[in-house]
């Protein structure tokens, strides 16, 4: 058996008895689970994403290394230049407890081309890249970090005009749990997603 069918394997058990397990649910629309201090299985539903939590943000505190056990993930790289869409963005401490660390701020950045990454295709994302994970609802992923100097700070951006929403984490509920987790074991092992 290979890594990513052990993988597999294991992410499918979880999500079967996934009530047995503490998870927290992300502003994105990801309901996570720590295994081990530096990685995290991620099960994605937009439809409890937090209003207003923007999408596009850095990862100043780790780089990370992402496998779709599940799914489709769709990711988005910005970089930033001056013929770019404005956005403001500013410094926080991600996590718990989410507290700024810099004044609001303004740039411009230019969406690079889609990544596409179905079931069993890895990616990686250095610190400081900008990038914006768009994920078929029901995509399971397997992410390990790999801390920085800096352990705090992350950026994350909004578009000028709109108003930024915080993405903190928190307890998921027993509903959410089960909401989401029998969503993307109702589409476990789909090869094609053609509905979104």
């Amino acid at each position: 058996m290979s890594d990513i069918e052990k993988l597999r394997t294991l992410a499918k058990f979880v999500l079967e008895n996934a009530i047995k397990f503490d998870w927290s649910l992300q502003g994105l629309g990801m309901l996570r689970l720590y295994i081990g201090d530096d990685t995290r299985l991620h099960v994605w539903d937009k439809r409890f994403a937090f209003p207003g939590a923007s999408p596009i943000h850095d990862h100043q505190q780790w780089g990370l290394h992402s496998t779709v056990l599940s799914g489709r993930m769709r990711n988005y790289r910005f970089i930033e230049s001056t013929d770019g869409v404005r956005y403001m963005y500013k410094t926080i401490r991600a996590g718990v407890g989410c507290i700024d660390l810099s004044a609001e701020n303004m740039t411009a950045l230019k969406r690079q081309p889609v990544e596409i990454y179905d079931a069993g295709r890895s990616y990686w994302q250095r610190p400081e890249e900008i990038h914006e994970s768009d994920p078929i609802d029901g995509t399971v992923t397997i992410m390990h970090k790999t801390p920085t100097k800096d352990p705090e700070a992350a950026r994350v951006f909004w578009r000028v005009g709109e108003t930024w929403g915080s993405a903190e984490p928190r307890p998921a509920t027993q509903a959410e749990i089960i909401a989401i987790t029998r969503y993307a074991l109702g589409w476990w092992g789909v090869v094609e997603y053609s509905r979104q």
